[in-house]
């Protein structure tokens, strides 16, 4: 039914209508982990279609308040997951230089990610708990501490990020991912600086540029964000950036890691995410609560 819908609204012409009136706004999309295949399916089709840019590329126009590339993207992959860096060669092979927000704790070590340690269906739930109280039951559980060790790496490893950084902007996911909105001031501070610090240790580079995990956020996030010295932010609030952008609130369209060009063409018109969230109640797709 719903490649029905995605097939409907495609030939209606509602993508390209949408497409060319955001023509002179940039267009930021984030994955996570996409398979090889599935990537170079999407890069293939959106090279016909933009002009890939990077976050600095983004920064600078926004910044200087110039006229905005037409059909800009920016590509962007959340938390750091061993598998981009077998993304490497279409990175080379489009000129591309995507963002790849790292959480500073779990890559380069065995550290996993907190969500990949407990079933799916309660992930929603851990999420929606004060951040003290859903370490104590992960812990309690024992499903996950923040000084724990797994076999086998989920995130990039030193020598990955060695590998990527002459073709990738490393940012800033926090250290350990929690929601930073069920956190107190004192830990969001600390995940939002000392993930800065880390990481610029980590990468031997500066990093510029920060993504709010799960896209949550409120005022004292973007306060510290501010204050650490980054010079972007990027949300999971739908929609395109242009000089009136906040650069602290920089929209987003989020792309499905197995999505087929159908699905592709759907998300990246900004409709998927916006219904999504005018479901949750946001008519101005907003991140609302988890």
């Amino acid at each position: 039914m719903k490649q029905l819908l995605y097939l409907f609204l495609y030939y209606i012409g509602v993508y390209k209508f949408i497409r060319f009136i955001n023509r002179n706004r940039i267009t930021i999309i984030s994955y996570h982990a996409p398979s090889v295949r599935v990537f170079r399916e999407h890069i293939k089709y959106l090279h016909k279609h933009y002009v890939f840019m990077s976050m600095d590329d983004l920064y600078e126009i926004l910044q200087s308040n110039r006229h905005p590339i037409k059909y800009g993207l920016v590509v962007t992959f959340d938390d750091g997951h061993k598998s981009n860096v077998d993304l490497l060669p279409i990175f080379k092979e489009y000129k591309i230089r995507p963002v790849i927000y790292c959480c500073s704790q779990v890559v380069a070590s065995m550290h996993p990610f907190w969500w990949k340690m407990v079933d799916k269906n309660v992930v929603k739930e851990y999420k929606n708990m004060p951040n003290v109280d859903r370490l104590y039951y992960l812990k309690e559980k024992g499903f996950y501490t923040p000084n724990m060790t797994i076999s086998n790496a989920q995130a990039l490893s030193r020598q990955d990020i060695d590998i990527l950084k002459e073709y990738v902007t490393f940012g800033a996911h926090t250290r350990f991912h929690p929601i930073l909105t069920q956190c107190s001031q004192e830990e969001q501070k600390n995940e939002i600086v000392n993930s800065k610090y880390e990481l610029e240790k980590l990468c031997g580079t500066p990093i510029n540029h920060f993504a709010y995990p799960n896209g949550n956020y409120n005022d004292y996030s973007v306060k510290y964000v501010r204050e650490a010295g980054y010079a972007t932010a990027r949300t999971t609030d739908v929609g395109w950036n242009d000089t009136n952008s906040n650069m602290y609130t920089l929209k987003v369209l989020g792309i499905s890691d197995d999505a087929n060009l159908t699905k592709l063409r759907f998300q990246i018109s900004g409709l998927s995410m916006w219904i999504q969230y005018l479901l949750r109640g946001s008519l101005k797709g907003v991140k609302q609560s988890v």
